[in-house]
């Protein structure tokens, strides 16, 4: 991927990431998206004062100054006068000053504008008295217009505290009222940690007293000279295990050769049968006892779902092995001749479609399960019905497309089940011919798909050929489950970066500390060094210690899946400091370096593809937006452009709607802000999927930081 100016591609397999910024979108029609002739055709009667209020700030200063500078005088003098409404007072202290982090680039400046402003407006109730600049014949200085009126800073501060435009304030009360609600149901379960708000400390993290206007850039960092020099030793000695990978006996050996990191996740439809094919896998590359594996047999015989016995091995908790369900996204780890492999089994009820996109926005590679037996394909990738009260399609296709927007490029596809039709080759080639182009459409090359049959219970092709004679019969020469795995191309480490680990867990260890885990998408760490929590605590930490795969560790790098301790200042190593409290973790926060952290954004613009939607998307559509591990109540702000899906050059500014399978820029509002990167910054943190009502709506990747 080569950074460049906007307009140019970052990416040219990602979601055909270029796109054409060079348009004006800034200006008030640009960003209201208001037509004025279709709201005089809709309302003639309207009054001057009303369409004052639709047009904006700036359009009403303009009727102000139409009608006369005696009567803005009047209406100065009359406002100095008049005693302050304490309500309206709290909100002439721009939300600038109160959250450093939302400060726009000329802030200081407006301030001082404002202050003058107020000064004027207070000499000109003085009769005889002039202002600065002249005066009149009665001694009186009109107001000038020239810099913010006490309206417009009032109004201004709205705008910046509720993140939406007077031009929609309608709308954007109908959305508070649903952001009241969803937050009431949401507070139990947003932290990671035990915090109810999980943003209940955004003011004081360190990527808010920076600012999103006065961070520093990522292209000038540079990374301390003793942590670059262990991350180069490290690079090499993957490199040469990369590179003798023929010398490693066996796939469930451990050998202590450094493999690439792999994470791994599996997707499918519900009742694809992936938690019973990865259960078998585990036993089968020696990884289940033979004591847990009787166990698992008689529990599952007992409870009357002995066919369950082998997703038992993942599915844990008592509620997935009641209802024959995965809820949650299980993780175990295991070896490959190539990959220490991180294996997240994401789950495929549509009910559960979040906590599959928080286990897909870690993974580098996708195993895709797909049901063999009869009618089970079709019904994992019917399409549903149309309409505001339709049906979604099955899941396969879903999360197909959620897989491809949130960064996964290459896949195997799993057909499983053939045991149910005796391993009859025709069913492998009919599924495979009505899949494949689907999987291209959504953008998959088909050079990075696998294609490959298995059998989950039975452990057809999942380590070995196969034994079924049925299946050996035309299965000769395509790979097995762990071979299709081994042949993955592994992804390329982003230690230039700063340090960017988003924080899927937080546990107590078995000596009492508070760890956190996650997977580092940029930037390098060792036992010592300085981070901070995004959003979190004001002070900085020190990494007590590092723990991969189970085993302490002297070094992480980006790819990487971790477990953090932290303690409290700069102490580092075995002592000092006090440990990170776990009510300060948010759920979304990311462990960041301390000169270069990340920022909370409550307002930025999206490159998206429209998908699938029942109704066309608008302007003010309430949305659930779910970005790396986070997920956060917001609505579109602003539909600006639609875009062309290739060059990325403007179709047609400021369209109406969005409907299925355009391509568009957008702006989005998030209510209490996510943890973002542009995308050409940090490909994991700049990806962004607007969900509604259990459907995915629209994909797309962060172009720009506003606010």
């Amino acid at each position: 991927m080569t950074k460049g100016k906007r307009g140019q591609f970052y990416d040219e397999d990602d979601l055909d990431d270029g796109y054409d910024d060079d348009d004006d979108y800034g200006g008030e029609d640009d960003y209201g998206g208001y037509d004025d002739h279709a709201s005089s055709r809709g309302s003639k009667q309207a009054s001057a004062p009303a369409a004052a209020w639709r047009a904006g700030p700036s359009r009403a200063t303009q009727q102000q100054q139409q009608q006369g500078k005696a009567t803005s005088a009047a209406h100065t003098t009359a406002r100095a006068a008049a005693k302050p409404d304490p309500s309206i007072k709290a909100l002439q202290q721009p939300a600038y000053l109160v959250t450093p982090h939302l400060a726009p680039k000329k802030a200081p400046q407006q301030q001082q504008q404002q202050q003058q402003s107020s000064a004027k407006a207070t000499a000109a109730t003085v009769p005889g008295a002039a202002p600065d600049g002249g005066s009149t014949s009665s001694g009186l200085e009109p107001f000038r217009f020239d810099t913010p009126s006490p309206d417009d800073v009032v109004r201004g501060a709205q705008e910046r505290r509720g993140g939406a435009s007077p031009a929609s304030s309608h709308g954007a009360a109908r959305h508070h009222q649903h952001h009241h609600h969803a937050h009431g149901h949401e507070r139990a379960g947003a932290s990671v940690g035990s915090s109810g708000n999980s943003h209940s400390n955004a003011l004081e993290h360190p990527g808010g007293l920076h600012g999103l206007h006065t961070r520093r850039a990522v292209k000038e960092y540079v990374m301390e000279a003793d942590l670059e020099r262990e991350v180069e030793a490290a690079a090499v000695a993957e490199a040469a295990a990369s590179n003798n990978v023929d010398s490693i006996p066996s796939a469930s050996s451990s050998s202590g050769v450094p493999l690439s990191p792999l994470h791994l996740v599996v997707l499918g439809h519900v009742d694809a049968g992936k938690s019973s094919l990865m259960g078998r896998l585990l036993h089968e590359l020696g990884l289940v006892s033979a004591r847990d594996d009787h166990k698992f047999q008689r529990d599952a015989a007992a409870a009357g779902k002995g066919s369950f016995a082998w997703a038992w091995v993942l599915d844990e908790r008592p509620e997935e092995r009641e209802r024959g369900v995965t809820v949650d996204v299980a993780m175990t780890r295991f070896n490959t001749r190539r990959f220490a492999v991180t294996l997240l089994d994401a789950p495929g009820h549509r009910d559960f479609v979040p906590n599959m996109i928080a286990g897909a926005a870690q993974a580098d590679a996708a195993l895709l399960l797909v049901d063999g037996s009869p009618g089970g394909f079709e019904a994992g990738f019917s399409e549903g019905t149309g309409g505001l009260h339709g049906t979604p399609g099955g899941q396969t296709r879903e999360h197909a497309v959620l897989a491809r927007s949130l960064g996964i490029e290459q896949m195997a596809v799993v057909i499983s089940k053939l045991d149910t039709v005796g391993y009859d080759k025709a069913r492998f080639d009919t599924i495979r011919a009505a899949l494949l182009p689907y999987l291209k459409s959504v953008g998959f090359k088909e050079s990075s798909l696998q294609w490959l049959p298995a059998s989950g219970p039975l452990g057809e092709n999942l380590v070995g050929p196969p034994q079924d004679p049925n299946l050996a019969a035309w299965w000769t020469s395509g790979p097995h489950v762990v071979g299709a795995i081994d042949a993955f191309n592994p992804r390329e480490r982003a230690t230039s970066k700063p340090l960017r680990m988003p924080i899927t867990d937080v546990f107590k260890s078995k000596t009492g500390a508070i760890v956190l885990g996650g997977k580092v998408e940029g930037g390098a760490l060792k036992p010592g060094s300085k981070v901070v929590l995004v959003p979190g605590p004001s002070q900085p930490f020190s990494v007590r210690s590092l723990e991969a795969s189970g085993s302490p560790t002297h070094l992480v790098r980006a790819g990487d899946s971790v477990e953090v301790a932290l303690v409290a200042g700069h102490g580092g190593g075995a002592g000092g400091g006090g440990a990170i409290d776990p009510s300060n973790v948010a759920a979304g926060a990311v462990l960041c370096h301390p000169d270069f952290p990340a920022v909370l954004v409550t307002r930025f613009e999206l490159r998206v593809v429209v998908l699938d939607v029942p109704v066309p998307l608008l302007r003010g559509h309430v949305v659930t937006l779910h970005a790396h591990v986070a997920r956060e109540e917001g609505h579109i702000t602003a539909l600006l452009a639609t875009l062309d899906p290739r060059t990325g050059d403007v179709i047609k500014s400021r369209p109406r709607c969005l409907t299925k399978g355009q391509t568009a820029l957008v702006e989005v509002t998030a209510v209490r802000g996510l943890v973002l990167e542009e995308y050409a910054d940090y490909r994991a943190l700049g990806r962004v999927a607007l969900r509604e009502g259990g459907r995915t709506l629209a994909v797309g990747i962060v172009t720009r930081l506003l606010e």
